[in-house]
C-alpha cells in the first residue's frame, strides 16, 4: 500500500482538508479582472489612438443643434411700467417688498410742494380775473346806458342836443368797454384753465395703482428729481407667469424659430437651470442696433420647486437659445478648434491632424453653427475618421 502514489484527493482526506472549490472561484475573479484591463486598453486606444504625445478624436458626421448664447432680463409677463405724469422730486414709493397693492392705492408721490403753489397761484389769478370780468361788464352796462340817454335825447331834441362830439364820446366809451370786457372774459377762460391744470397736476403727483397687483421693481429712489415720462416702478398683475426678454440684432431674431427652446440661468441662482419657450418678437426702438426684444415665458416649476420663490424681476439672466437642427453634417469637438502645439491661441479656425510620422499638423477650417461642445465645419478637406488632435498628454514628471 505504501508503494502505490496518492491522489490529492487521497492527501486532503489523509490531512483532514477541505475540497479546494475556492481555487476555482478566484480564478474567475481573476480572469474577470484581466478581460477588463484589456476592454479598458482597447477603449484608450479608440479614444485617444496609438501611443503618443498628444489626445486625439476622429471627426464624424451628425447632427447637431446649434445653440446661441445672449444677455437678458427676468419680467412678470404682465408687467406695466408706471411713468412720472409731471416732473418733481420724488417723495416715496413702493418697492417689491411691501406686498399686494390694490386699485386706486397711491404707490408713488411727488413732493407736492410746488404744485401746491402753483395751484393757489392759479387760484389767486382767476379771483382776480373774475374781479376784472365784473368791472369790465358794470363800465359796459354804464356806457350802454349812457350811450342810449344820449341817444334819446338826441331824438326828442330833433339832434340838437347832446353835441356831435359827445355823441361820438359815448359811443367810443361802448366800444372800448365792451373791448375790456372781451379781454376780461378770455383772461378768465385762461385763468380758469390753468386753475384746473393746477389741480390736475397736483393730483398727477399721487401716482395710483391701475390694477390690483404687486411692485416688482423700483426705476428710482425717494429724493431723486425725475423729468415727466420718467420710469417709476414696474407692476404685475402676480408673478406666477414669468418671461426673459432678449435684445437681439434683426439677423439674430430672424434665426429663431418658433417655439425655440432656451435654457435660463439666473445671476446668482447658478445652480439651477431653466427651461423657456419662444412666445413671441417684439420691436424695439434701441439705439445700439439691438432693435429686436424676444420674450421667452419660463416653464413652469416642477412640483415643490420652493427656488421658484426667489425669483423676481429685474434679475440678470444668461439665454442658451436653441436654434433650428442641422443634419449630416462634419462635427469636431471644440477642444480640436482650440488647440496648438505651443499652447498659443490661433488667430483663426484650425485644428491639427496626426501626419504620418504621428507629428502635428495644421488645418484651416471654415466654421458654422456650434452647439457649445461641437462645431460644424463647413469646408477643410477632412473627411469623417481623420483623427484631430484635443490635447496634449502630460509628460513624464522631471525628478
Amino acid at each position: 500500500m505504501l508503494g502505490n502514489a496518492m491522489t490529492d484527493g487521497d492527501l486532503d482526506a489523509f490531512l483532514g482538508a477541505r475540497p479546494r472549490a475556492g481555487l476555482a472561484r478566484w480564478g474567475m475573479v481573476l480572469a474577470l479582472l484581466v478581460a477588463g484591463v484589456a476592454a479598458f486598453w482597447l477603449l484608450l486606444r479608440f479614444v485617444d489612438g496609438p501611443d503618443m504625445p498628444y489626445y486625439s478624436v476622429p471627426l464624424e458626421r451628425g447632427s447637431l443643434t446649434p445653440v446661441m448664447s445672449a444677455s437678458g432680463t427676468l419680467h412678470a409677463e404682465d408687467e406695466v411700467i408706471l411713468r412720472a405724469p409731471e416732473g418733481g422730486v420724488v417723495h416715496s414709493l413702493l418697492g417689491p417688498g411691501d406686498g399686494v397693492v390694490r386699485t386706486g392705492q397711491p404707490i408713488a408721490v411727488l413732493d407736492t410742494a410746488p404744485l401746491q403753489a402753483a395751484l393757489a397761484s392759479a387760484e389767486a389769478t382767476s379771483a382776480a380775473a373774475e374781479g376784472t370780468l365784473l368791472a369790465a361788464q358794470s363800465d359796459l352796462d354804464g356806457a350802454r346806458a349812457r350811450l342810449d340817454r344820449y341817444e334819446g335825447v338826441w331824438r326828442k331834441s330833433g339832434g340838437r342836443v347832446p353835441s356831435v362830439n359827445e355823441m361820438d364820446g359815448a359811443r367810443a366809451e361802448l366800444s372800448r368797454t365792451a373791448a375790456a370786457l372781451a379781454s376780461a372774459t378770455a383772461a378768465l377762460a385762461k385763468a380758469r384753465n390753468d386753475e384746473v391744470l393746477a389741480r390736475r397736476q397736483l393730483a398727477d403727483g399721487t401716482i395710483r395703482a391701475p390694477f390690483d397687483g404687486v411692485v416688482v421693481s423700483r426705476a428710482v429712489a425717494p429724493g431723486q428729481l425725475v423729468a415727466p415720462g420718467t420710469p417709476l416702478l414696474s407692476l404685475a398683475t402676480g408673478l406666477d407667469r414669468l418671461v426673459v426678454t432678449v435684445p437681439l440684432p434683426m439677423a439674430d431674431a430672424q434665426r429663431l424659430a418658433t417655439n425655440a427652446r432656451a435654457h435660463v440661468l439666473l445671476a446668482g441662482m447658478a445652480d439651477k437651470v431653466r427651461t423657456a419657450r419662444l412666445v413671441r418678437i417684439d420691436p424695439t426702438d434701441d439705439t445700439r442696433g439691438l432693435d429686436r426684444l424676444a420674450v421667452f415665458a419660463l416653464d413652469p416649476p416642477a412640483a415643490g420647486d420652493g427656488a421658484m420663490v426667489q425669483l423676481r424681476p429685474g434679475m440678470a439672466a444668461t439665454v442658451e437659445i436653441d436654434l433650428p437642427a442641422r443634419e449630416k453634417v462634419l462635427l469636431v469637438p471644440n477642444a480640436a478648434l482650440g488647440f496648438t502645439p505651443d499652447g498659443v491661441p490661433p488667430r483663426r479656425s484650425t485644428v491639427y491632424i496626426l501626419s504620418d510620422d504621428n507629428e502635428p499638423r495644421q488645418v484651416a477650417v471654415a466654421t458654422g453653427a456650434s452647439d457649445g461642445k461641437r462645431t460644424e465645419i463647413l469646408a477643410s478637406g477632412l473627411e469623417p475618421g481623420v483623427q484631430v488632435i484635443i490635447g496634449r498628454r502630460a509628460g513624464p514628471s522631471k525628478p
